[in-house]
């Protein structure tokens, strides 16, 4: 994740050429910068960032990236960079080679001054909170709701499905191609019977665009094309019909804008027959009897 992070950073030519060089690279430092022993006056500006997870009940892990800006006042004012780091990070997809999907959601900046000393110039700086979220494939086994509506939805258009598409190590959603993200939030028994067991899971849509024109557009698209579907087919063939659909217009795309409830029914593998029908009766039998008679 950090790695990523950092070469997501340093690959950003306007966002460099802001900053000082250090020992040949850009100052984009983890955790801490190293020990200087150049003049103060080319040491600044500098990026130091690090992250702080913890685990999240929903999607396994979440966090928190700080990024500190640190300049002086003879060098760039922070808020230039901080605009170009928001803009380089906020909203892309991560994919590490180890661990899970995740995506950066600027929170809050706060700026901060260090008073001037004999060697060092007054230094100016700001620190950009980011939340991290972790979105790992919501499919499990067969036959799933999440795989059905994954396949659904490629059929729909050229979307990047989170846990079915392919992507490089990271991916910024346009207009044109957005990500989505199916997840399942409740899932509940309501019948059981001789031939099956009846679920009802409730899934939410989660729809990633630049700008909240073409999110809601898309959100639509989507809506109105499986409101007119009568059924996404499990992967066994079992039809998963829709019972109930809400746009939630006032959340975000972290919280999942749209949640479906669907129904749905696992077929019981073991043949059933009642106890009088354990004995076949052959009627061709009977009636060779009766044409005898």
């Amino acid at each position: 994740m950090e790695s990523l992070i950092r070469r997501r950073l340093a690959d950003n030519e306007n966002l460099c050429a802001l900053l000082a060089d250090f020992g040949g690279d850009t100052a984009i430092f983890y955790q801490k910068a190293p020990a200087d022993t150049d003049s103060p006056e080319t040491l600044y500006p500098q990026i130091i960032f690090t992250t702080d997870k913890y685990a999240d009940a929903t999607r396994g892990t979440a966090g928190i990236l700080n990024v500190d800006i640190i300049t002086s006042q003879l060098t760039t004012p922070p808020e230039e960079i901080e605009r170009l780091v928001r803009d380089t990070l906020e909203g892309i997809f991560f994919r590490p080679q180890a661990g899970e999907i995740f995506s950066l959601k600027w929170q809050r900046t706060d700026v901060f001054t260090e008073p001037a000393s004999e060697r060092t110039p007054l230094i100016i700086g700001a620190t950009m909170v980011f939340e991290i979220y972790e979105w790992p494939s919501a499919e499990t086994s067969e036959p799933d709701p999440v795989q059905a509506l994954n396949e659904w939805a490629g059929m729909v258009d050229d979307f990047v499905i989170i846990g079915a598409t392919e992507f490089e190590e990271l991916y910024e959603p346009t207009a044109e191609r957005p990500v989505i993200y199916f997840d399942v939030q409740r899932l509940k028994v309501v019948e059981q019977n001789n031939s099956a067991a009846w679920l009802d899971v409730t899934i939410t849509l989660h729809v990633f665009a630049p700008n909240v024109r073409s999110r809601r557009a898309w959100l639509t698209i989507l809506n109105q094309r499986l409101l007119m579907t009568r059924a996404v087919r499990l992967a066994d063939g079992t039809p998963m019909r829709l019972l109930d659909a809400e746009y939630l217009t006032a959340a975000s795309e972290i919280q999942g804008q749209i949640k479906y409830v669907f129904s749905y029914a696992l077929p019981r593998k073991v043949p059933y027959a009642h106890t009088l029908m354990n004995h076949g009766v052959d009627f061709s039998k009977e009636l060779r009897w009766q044409d005898k008679r």
